[in-house]
């Protein structure tokens, strides 16, 4: 019995030292081979266009605090299922035009890259992207009518001229040669500067009633960078000073309770009227 379980302890620590050593020396992969997929082909071929659309969610963070977390990720991920068959589905219609394309469904992002054959198709799948009412769909679909106060912003860019393409470059042959930490440094690289660009878009959309010039677009959303770091702040000390209160106080947290309800989600509730009440308990 005694050998037994030695012999079995000793095989256990031989194991433990191996995944050990392979964890040691294992190189983690951060480039999706779908993306380096849609590069490679670009490269391959210098007459297509390479092209790029960010998807970014609006008003969800109103929805959430509406209705909760988890009702919020089911219309994230409707949201994302429909917008992927909006662009599968156009794609599919003209089959020679597009070639090489990656729709990738990130939270309450969408990121795609694909290659096709000319200027023209591709601003025409842009138009599309941007001309389907999407939180209409969602609705047809089954989901309440309070999902129409959100909708969906789309960034899109022809990304020709626009990016380094020795980058790319150095990406390909590092994953040749079997570089997988610097294929991920020039991937890291690549990818910020693609999603920059289109990042700028997104906000030229978000903004246009506002302007149309990239450094006014940058100024807003840094202007909306600093309201969030105040805000994140400032719920930050509320919810310090207050939860330690509702923890020992049960007639606090009965008033609370009566205040924001039990469940996830303010549920049309003023939330002006209780955050003032919030702020004097």
């Amino acid at each position: 019995m005694f050998a037994v379980l030695t012999i079995c302890h000793i095989s256990y620590i031989l194991f433990s030292e191996n995944i050990h050593n392979e964890r040691k020396n294992m190189n983690i992969r951060i480039w999706s081979k779908k993306i380096v997929a849609v590069l490679y082909h670009y490269r391959s071929n210098p007459h297509i266009i390479l092209f790029g659309v960010t998807g970014d969610l609006d008003n969800l963070g109103v929805y959430v605090a509406r209705n909760g977390r988890a009702r919020a990720e089911i219309l994230v991920d409707s949201y994302n299922r429909i917008i992927g068959s909006i662009f599968y589905q156009f794609i599919g219609q003209h089959p020679h035009m597009f070639h090489e394309s990656n729709f990738l469904p990130a939270g309450e992002e969408v990121f795609i890259l694909g290659t096709c054959a000319n200027t023209q198709i591709a601003e025409e799948l842009f138009r599309h992207l941007k001309g389907v009412s999407i939180p209409k769909l969602l609705v047809e679909a089954g989901l309440d009518a309070e999902a129409t106060i959100t909708d969906v912003s789309f960034g899109c860019c022809i990304l020709n001229f626009m990016i380094d393409t020795e980058l790319i470059d150095d990406i390909l042959t590092r994953i040749d040669n079997g570089d997988v930490v610097g294929a991920n440094r020039s991937y890291i690289i690549t990818m910020q500067q693609i999603r920059s660009i289109l990042a700028t878009q997104l906000d030229l959309e978000k903004f246009s009633d506002i302007s149309q010039d990239e450094q006014i677009a940058v100024l807003l959303r840094n202007i909306i960078y600093a309201k969030t770091l105040q805000y994140k702040e400032s719920t930050k000390d509320l919810l310090f000073k207050l939860g330690k209160k509702i923890v020992v106080d049960q007639e606090l947290q009965n008033r609370c309770v009566a205040l924001l309800g039990s469940e996830y989600g303010l549920r049309g509730r003023d939330q002006r009227r209780i955050l003032t009440e919030l702020e004097e308990m």
